[in-house]
């Protein structure tokens, strides 16, 4: 596990709609997931987009 990702670019080339980050230990999921899951208005689910302005910094230490 990293203290901090400064960038974090998503390979292009996953074919997996909805899986496990081992550099983030989050869930992660596609654009094309994302539609569908909001589409059916899932409840308890929140989406962070991993853009250029996403950081992974879970202890604050990344300044």
């Amino acid at each position: 596990m990293y203290s901090w990702i400064k960038r974090f670019v998503p390979r292009d080339d996953c074919t997996s709609a909805l899986f496990r980050s081992v550099e983030i230990m989050e869930l992660v999921c596609n654009e094309k997931f994302k539609e569908a899951a909001e589409r059916a208005v899932l409840k308890g689910i929140e989406f962070i987009p991993i853009d250029s302005n996403y950081i992974y910094d879970p202890w604050g230490e990344a300044s």
